[in-house]
């Protein structure tokens, strides 16, 4: 009888209530949350953009081999060649939209370096929403960065040569493949946003330098177009990197060191990254 009053009491003992459903990680939500249409406009303008890179790269081949100059270059300063008329290219579109971005940004209500008393979310730069010509431009960046990665896995050991002033291809491994995950979550959860469109501005100095190694490379050396080109390297890369960089590095710190904003781990963590 009384394993019958015992089975009768769990009959009628309420049911324990099914655990919560385990979401996504705090730093992931905001990619979920994201624009639909901005992604799908970004993986656009990356996909046009490697597209565009490869017909450039093979056009500048086919038209450079025609060069009295091209016959002296050593096999990786042709896959050189070849590669800065696309970065070139690349300069010339995105550091336009760089600058556009930037001022929407500059103009938006939300720029300020303060996180206010909101927490996440609240109006500061560290969360302004990301201006549609950012996220072209950020495809675009992606795009040729995907195209470098494949030259690199193409020619090792010309593009070891070719970087080996700078450290070694590894230097462009680790910027590109960082600049291709960051930059589009930073873009599209519009974390950080304002310091992507400042690296996009930067491309400016890349006209000159890539300007500046093409006319190298097809004999000009010693010119004084060359030398011009080399001045305006000079300060286009003084301009656009060294005297904006206290303001930015200040701007960053106040975003992300000293305050959190109400930041996730992870989402902070990607905005210092």
């Amino acid at each position: 009888r009384s394993e019958r009053q015992h089975d009768s009491t769990m009959l009628f003992r309420p049911k324990p209530s099914p655990p919560p459903p385990v979401g996504p990680p705090p730093w992931i939500s905001p990619l979920l949350d994201a624009s639909g249409g901005q992604a799908f406009t970004m993986a656009a303008a990356a996909l046009c953009s490697l597209a565009a890179s490869v017909a450039i790269y093979l056009v500048t081949l086919a038209l450079a081999s025609r060069l009295n100059a091209w016959q002296r270059l050593l096999p990786w300063q042709r896959v050189a060649f070849a590669a800065d008329a696309v970065s070139l290219a690349h300069a010339v579109v995105v550091t336009p939209l760089g600058v556009l971005a930037l001022d929407a940004l500059h103009r938006h209500e939300t720029a300020s370096v303060d996180c206010g008393a909101g927490g996440w979310g609240s109006a500061n730069l560290a969360t302004a929403p990301s201006p549609d010509v950012l996220v072209v431009a950020c495809g675009i960046s992606c795009g040729t960065f995907v195209f470098d990665c494949i030259l690199l896995l193409a020619y090792p050991a010309e593009c070891a040569v070719r970087f080996a002033a700078a450290g070694g291809s590894w230097i462009m491994w680790l910027h590109h493949t960082v600049s291709i995950v960051v930059w589009p979550y930073c873009v599209l959860t519009s974390r950080a946003a304002v310091f992507v469109a400042w690296m996009i501005a930067t491309e400016a100095s890349n006209i000159g330098q890539n300007s500046y190694s093409l006319a190298g490379a097809a004999g000009y050396e010693g010119n004084p177009i060359h030398l011009l080109l080399g001045i305006g390297w000079l300060l286009s890369f003084l301009v656009f990197r060294i005297i904006p960089a206290p303001v930015v590095v200040v701007g960053y710190v106040r975003l992300f060191v000293a305050q959190d904003c109400g930041f996730s781990r992870g989402g902070r963590g990607g905005g210092l990254l």
